[in-house]
């Protein structure tokens, strides 16, 4: 389906199940996840990002695995950044650095290095930035 098409589907539905979000919490992490991804194809990473900050990663109904909730916070702050937005962007790697600590996820961890040294980048501070930087290489 067409990504235009699909965004009003996506929109549409996720009206509709909001009154019984908790009954359909993963359908609808998978809807806001495919959301996402059609807005971060036109570039629109404010919009990308405030779809998945609708995705109730800490309530206690839905325990949602730690690589899955540090991925996620990631992508959340990754978009800001890319909108030019380092205070929301750093908002959720602070979210993240608490989880990256659990996760076994070479992946997600370097995922999150380069996250914290955009973010340090963004606050001029260039030396921690090349720093961490630095660490990737090793």
């Amino acid at each position: 389906m067409a990504d235009g098409v699909a965004k009003t589907v996506a929109h549409f539905t996720l009206d509709k199940v909001q009154p019984q979000v908790i009954s359909f919490k993963e359908q609808v992490a998978s809807i806001r996840q495919h959301l996402a991804d059609i807005y971060e194809r036109e570039s629109s990473w404010r919009e990308a990002a405030a779809v998945l900050t609708g995705i109730p990663l800490e309530t206690g109904q839905k325990q949602y695995s730690v690589d899955y909730k540090l991925e996620t916070y990631l992508k959340i702050a990754r978009l800001y950044l890319e909108d030019d937005d380092p205070v929301q962007g750093e908002a959720y790697i602070n979210r993240a650095s608490i989880l990256q600590a659990e996760s076994k996820n070479e992946q997600l961890l370097i995922y999150y290095k380069v996250c914290y040294a955009r973010v340090l980048d963004y606050r001029r501070k260039f030396i921690e930035a090349a720093q961490r930087y630095n660490e990737l290489s090793y």
